[in-house]
């Protein structure tokens, strides 16, 4: 620890001037977050709780082999709490549905101090009730199988054309775009994007995918719909096919096109000093990024400091009473050259300041 302090010098000719890059608050992701040697006045900032899908199963998934999938925040709400290692404190920050993530990187996420929810995976369990429009596409028949789909896109679902093989439009491998409980995403394709001639060419290969135009469809065996018999009429062909989806429902995650923006209360937590632990005991363990604010870090400067030196930097924010400095992992306080602690608005964001150390 040591002290820093406001200085009259102006000229380049103060010795040991050096310049800095000053930037504001603290930020750490991970599980478990620490901040250490902070003052009283350090305030949390912002906290953002990631979404993350577990997959929980084994072997090789299938309609007779389904995983389940699960996200944060499953009980309704997500568990955060803050401690020295002494003290504690839970806060439950809750949650509409729970947050899922993608292959791809893309995953939901809540601002919990400014309350916002941000949401970039749809999600649709189909299990054969009326509204889901399936119809059964019989003229893509095989011997052992037939393929049914869905007569809607899935909503708000993102571009998921594919120009070559198993490459969206963008580049990005299609099947990191989705999920599901019964089908993996792989190549060759099991569950995926695909286009309209994949579905239909695969013949005896069960798989599912989200087509070019966004709906879903389904190359099933027909063994796996009791009775079945191709003399059927469609309703009865239908009708077995819900029976069957109705006791192994298809959960399906995807990236969306757009966003959903939901809004609940914004949280203020409190932090405790000078040391303290942010994590959640919510069972998916997801990631946590905290920003903590009542800090000017300063970087850019020489790895040998000499013992006293002067700094200059362009202040990011305004300076509030308790606020510290940070070079390196050296805590300084803020104190005036009579002593006195520096009172608030020793300067104003974009002002800039020269100070001793």
């Amino acid at each position: 620890t040591g002290f820093i302090g406001l200085t009259n010098h102006q000229e380049d000719s103060v010795i040991h001037l050096l310049p800095a890059t000053c930037t504001y608050g603290e930020t750490k992701t991970g599980t478990t977050v620490t901040f250490s040697n902070i003052s009283s006045a350090a305030k949390l900032e912002n906290l953002t709780i990631y979404g993350k899908t577990v997959e929980t199963g084994t072997g090789v998934r299938s309609p007779d082999n389904p995983y389940t999938l699960t996200g944060v925040g499953e009980s309704g709400s997500i568990p955060i709490v803050v401690s020295d290692g002494t003290n504690s404190q839970t806060v439950d920050v809750p949650v509409s549905a729970p947050l899922y993530s993608l292959l791809n990187g893309v995953r939901d996420e809540i601002d919990v101090s400014g309350g916002r929810v941000t949401r970039r995976v749809g999600k649709v369990v189909f299990d054969g009730s009326e509204d889901e429009g399936w119809y059964n596409w019989t003229e893509r028949d095989s011997e052992a199988t037939t393929v049914f789909q869905t007569s809607e896109p899935l909503p708000n679902c993102v571009d998921v054309t594919v120009y070559a093989g198993y490459i969206g439009y963008d580049g990005t491998p299609v099947y990191t775009r989705v999920k599901s409980n019964m089908y993996s995403g792989s190549n060759p394709l099991t569950f995926g994007i695909c286009n309209e001639d994949t579905l239909a060419r695969a013949l005896d290969r069960e798989l599912a995918a989200i087509k070019g135009n966004e709906k879903f469809g389904i190359r099933i065996l027909k063994s796996r719909m009791t009775g079945w018999d191709n003399a059927w009429t469609t309703t009865q062909k239908m009708n077995a096919f819900k029976t069957w989806l109705s006791a192994n429902p298809i959960t399906v995650l995807y990236e969306l096109a757009e966003p959903i923006i939901e809004t609940i209360s914004p949280i203020d937590i409190t932090l405790y000093y000078p040391d303290c632990t942010i994590t959640t005991t919510d069972e998916n363990e997801p990631e946590l990024k905290a920003q903590r604010g009542g800090v000017f870090i300063l970087s850019g400067l020489p790895d040998n400091l000499p013992d006293i030196f002067t700094v200059r930097f362009k202040a990011p924010a305004d300076f509030a009473e308790g606020d510290t400095f940070a070079i390196g992992s050296t805590t300084l306080t803020a104190k005036l050259s009579n002593q006195e602690p520096a009172p608030s608005e020793l300067f104003k964001s974009d002002a800039i300041v020269t100070m001793e150390v």
